[in-house]
């Protein structure tokens, strides 16, 4: 009987420490992430940080493309068209004569996560090239970006939804996406299963669906929001920190060589450059910027999460490489082939401030730059179209 007393005044001892810790930690991540967070730092509004916003928008399926945001959704800090775009607006298919139309696809980047509606990067180039077009010409800026979508993506995107609209200029604003899974072994254009909505596919009809074994998820560090226990995602973080280095070694059989990364994302760039010749668009590539490959030298606050981000084993190694790969043959793809291209990291280089609110994001800061910044190397291509502006300057 004593044993028992014993063992139960243990056991609750133990319950009670627990407890108390998860308690703490919770406390501590929501301090952190609120209060205190430190992405504050790529943010001129005070009070700002990432995540405060909605990131990740509401999504309904969709058979071409997996998902897509929810069209007349108004979330916190976003809100979507009835065609499913992060714009105020839902604008006729039949362009008015006079409008410009510029559509920007991507990924979470394109798309603004990080910051409210009023601070996208597109609103400010929209505004910028409405201040300094003459009239009666006018122009749209329209984010049609989708977060975790690759180029592959974008292309039936454009195909299937955009070309609805009369487009004059489509911005693919990527890169990034297509790197981040040539790394974890995936090829844009292979099966992208973001939501992980496979899974209870496969249990509902375990005799007609199977599922490739996802590649690299140990190369990856445990996501907090995905345990409900946050001493076991602190536990499971302190492991996968122990076993990086030797998972290189995994990382190094497994993610894709950065030359097919680069010739799957060419043959989706030719495919849209090929389709948007037939529909009177131009085509304009804006590389995406990268905290890993940036000329931009690095704040306070950005070099913390270059260290914060190094756990990802071989991450800043391939991104490099890709980027360089990226930078060198992008762009004389797009002299050969006829179609435009920019690097997004020409807007934010010269920014002593931080302007990544984490590895690939950014802050009203950021997105403040490359809308001022797409403005800017869009009047040239407004101009072919007979939109005139001021201030026609500026190399791509």
């Amino acid at each position: 009987m004593e044993k028992n007393k014993k063992f139960l005044f243990f056991a609750a001892t133990l319950i009670i420490i627990a407890a108390m810790a998860e308690g703490a930690l919770r406390l501590y991540y929501h301090l952190r992430n609120s209060t205190f967070h430190p992405s504050k730092a790529a943010y001129d509004t005070v009070g700002e940080y990432y995540g405060k916003y909605t990131t990740f928008p509401m999504m309904e399926y969709s058979q071409h493309l997996g998902f897509r945001p929810i069209p007349n959704f108004k979330g916190k800090g976003y809100n979507t068209n009835a065609d499913s775009f992060r714009y105020d607006i839902t604008f006729p298919q039949k362009k008015p004569k006079g409008e410009y139309r510029i559509f920007v696809v991507g990924g979470s980047t394109a798309w603004g996560a990080g910051v409210k509606q009023d601070q996208l990067y597109s609103r400010i180039a929209e505004q910028e090239l409405k201040a300094q077009c003459v009239a009666p010409f006018t122009a749209r800026v329209i984010s049609a970006g989708v977060g975790a979508f690759v180029s592959a993506h974008e292309r039936i995107l454009i195909i299937d939804h955009i070309a609805k609209f009369e487009p004059d200029l489509i911005v693919m604003f990527d890169g990034w996406n297509d790197i981040w899974y040539g790394y974890q072994g995936i090829l844009p254009g292979e099966t992208i299963d973001y939501l992980n909505v496979a899974p209870p596919l496969q249990r509902a009809m375990p005799d007609r669906i199977s599922i490739k074994p996802k590649k690299l998820d140990t190369l990856k560090p445990p996501s907090y929001n995905s345990h409900f226990f946050k001493l076991h995602f602190l536990l499971k973080q302190t492991l996968f920190r122990l076993k990086a280095v030797k998972e290189a070694e995994e990382f190094e059989q497994l993610a894709l060589s950065p030359e097919s990364v680069l010739e799957a994302y060419l043959k989706n760039i030719h495919v849209v450059k090929d389709f948007s010749s037939r529909i009177n668009a131009k085509l304009m590539i804006y590389l995406q910027p990268s905290i890993y490959s940036t000329k931009k030298n690095l704040a306070v606050y950005e070099k913390e999460l270059m260290e914060r981000y190094k756990f990802y084993v071989n991450l800043v190694k391939y991104n490099r490489t890709l980027y360089k790969l990226f930078r060198e043959r992008v762009p004389r793809d797009a002299k050969k082939e006829n179609y435009l291209f920019s690097d997004a990291d020409n807007s934010i280089y010269r920014e002593v401030k931080a302007v990544f609110a984490d590895q690939v994001h950014f802050g009203d800061r950021g997105n403040r730059l490359i809308g001022k910044h797409l403005a800017k190397i869009l009047k040239p291509a407004l101009a072919q179209k007979g939109l005139t502006c001021i201030n026609l300057t500026g190399a791509l």
